[in-house]
C-alpha cells in the first residue's frame, strides 16, 4: 500500500488542514502520550508552515517531514 499522492494544490492544502485538525483534537484531548508525539514529531515542522496575504499556503515553507505527514492524513490505512 501506498501513500495517496495530491494531484493539485488544492488535495494538498485539504490534506495539510486535515493533519492541522488532528493537531487541536490532540492538544483538546489532554493525552499525554499523544501530546509528547506531536509535540516532538509534528509540531516543529508544522510552525513553520506560514501563509500568504491571500491565506493561501506558502509551499516554500513545508518541508519534506510536514508533506509526508500531511498526506498521510488522507489515507485510510494510517488511522
Amino acid at each position: 500500500m501506498s501513500i495517496k499522492t495530491p494531484k493539485s494544490r488544492e488535495e494538498f492544502e485539504h490534506n495539510l488542514h486535515l493533519m492541522e485538525e488532528r493537531a487541536l483534537r490532540v492538544v483538546r484531548s489532554e493525552n499525554e502520550s499523544a501530546m509528547q508525539n506531536f509535540s516532538s514529531a509534528t509540531w516543529p515542522h508544522l510552525k513553520k508552515v506560514k501563509r500568504l496575504p491571500n491565506a493561501r499556503i506558502n509551499l516554500l515553507t513545508i518541508n519534506e517531514m510536514i508533506r509526508l505527514q500531511a498526506n498521510m492524513e488522507n489515507n485510510d490505512s494510517f488511522r
